[in-house]
């Protein structure tokens, strides 16, 4: 980890909620990675799921419900199984009789 890393881990938590922080933050990441032994690795594509969360943040809806999780509760923090979870259930449980 070059110097310049370890100071920014070190004023991190000072500065977490600055975009101009986060933004330079990402930058020396990946200056780094590209000197460092996974330099030449390309990338992946990008992972569905973290796209589904980051349109549930961005969505403005009061009501929306949060896909991007494998658990899902209630406004009473109940476990909710969704609709057509429910339905795929009954249909195997009835298939294997």
């Amino acid at each position: 980890m070059t110097s310049a890393l370890k100071t920014l881990h070190a004023i991190r938590p000072c500065l977490l909620g600055s975009k101009a922080f986060a933004a330079n933050y990402v930058a020396l990441q990946a200056q780094c990675r590209n000197k460092s032994w996974w330099g030449n690795v390309e990338m992946g594509p990008p992972d569905a799921i973290l796209g589904v969360t980051e349109a549930y943040k961005k969505d403005t809806n009061p009501n929306k419900i949060n896909l991007g999780v494998g658990a899902y509760r209630d406004g009473e923090g109940k476990p909710y199984v969704l609709p057509v979870v429910r339905k795929s259930s009954y249909a195997l449980t009835k298939q294997r009789r």
